[in-house]
């Protein structure tokens, strides 16, 4: 399929408003045009650069791309746009290429960098996103001790790149109720120290709860983090962003900001329809725009995350996970 939507012989009729140029245009067939015409936001012509010029007329800006690429806009299959818009505030853990932490020294260092910067109170949320055990060199989790060692005067919980395990330290572990007599809640799992029932600071699935119920409290207003968060998706070229999982209250204010004109990208949401009594608001369609925001459908939970190992598998995980 080319992206070509009107008959090449409007070009005589009607000028591009936009023309780029250059020798990196991707299509989406084999071919390999060298310029694109652009007339308001449909692409409605794509050829060589030496049949270009009837699409350029007094009022038509001509974009010369040289060795740069003009690609298409990318759809995000599976996101979570709410999840993003509470992580740009939060210390970025993760191991290269999206952060610096191969290592739970650089974990720890970061964080440590992290509370020096934001000149983080004493007794104030420490919050960090994206570890990912399998690519640090430990090949384990930071653990309540490791967090420790950061900080004893801050409660601090790292989300895991799956989202769908934490680790906290001692002082986060002891403001969520969470001790050595605290039993594993129905589909989750707190981790324990070798020989005892003290946490060890990793909690899996429903486990995270408590504390997830305290990072969500301590992220700011989504009227200003979304907006904010779809500028990081527009830097990578995603012009279409998901948000998996989505809350009713969530997809409310969405409506909000689409009503707004603040959504600058699309926005496909997923409403999380796991208890009985949900219930999608009648005014929205599914599979149709508002403005830029449009309900694609319910999501479903069954286990867990093949990532953090948590999910039922046919056959054992290559390395079991610890219990």
């Amino acid at each position: 399929m080319k992206l070509i939507l009107f008959a090449a012989a409007l070009a005589a009729s009607q000028p591009a408003d936009r023309i780029f140029i250059g020798a990196h245009i991707v299509t989406m067939d084999a071919s390999r045009p060298s310029a694109v015409a652009v007339v308001g936001e449909r692409i409605v012509w794509s050829g060589d650069a030496t049949a270009a010029e009837p699409w350029i007329g007094a009022n038509t800006t001509v974009t010369q791309l040289g060795h740069h690429a003009l690609l298409p806009g990318f759809i995000d299959a599976h996101g979570h746009l709410s999840f993003l818009a509470q992580a740009v505030d939060m210390a970025n853990v993760s191991s290269p290429p999206v952060g610096p932490a191969r290592t739970i020294a650089d974990v720890q260092r970061v964080l440590r960098e992290y509370i020096a910067s934001r000149d983080i109170p004493r007794g104030a949320w420490v919050i960090g996103m994206g570890y990912d055990d399998s690519l640090l060199e430990e090949q384990r989790h930071p653990e309540r001790t490791d967090l420790d060692a950061v900080t004893t005067d801050h409660p601090v919980v790292l989300l895991h790149v799956s989202g769908h395990l934490m680790t906290a330290n001692s002082i986060a572990l002891a403001r969520a109720g969470i001790g050595a007599e605290t039993p594993d809640p129905a589909g989750g799992h707190v981790r324990r120290e070798a020989g005892s029932n003290q946490p060890s600071g990793v909690l899996e699935e429903t486990a995270t709860f408590p504390l997830r119920g305290i990072v969500q409290a301590q992220a700011q207003d989504p009227q200003d983090t979304v907006p904010r968060a779809l500028d990081v998706y527009a830097r990578y070229g995603i012009t279409t962003v998901q948000d998996g999982a989505t809350s009713i209250e969530q997809l409310a204010k969405y409506e909000i900001l689409d009503a707004q004109g603040r959504l600058d990208l699309d926005v496909v949401v997923y409403p999380l329809a796991m208890a009985p009594e949900v219930a999608l608001p009648d005014r929205r369609r599914f599979d149709h725009y508002g403005r830029r925001l449009k309900i694609g459908g319910v999501k479903l939970l069954l286990d867990g995350s093949p990532q953090g190992k948590t999910a039922y598998l046919s056959e054992p995980y290559f390395v079991p996970p610890p219990g």
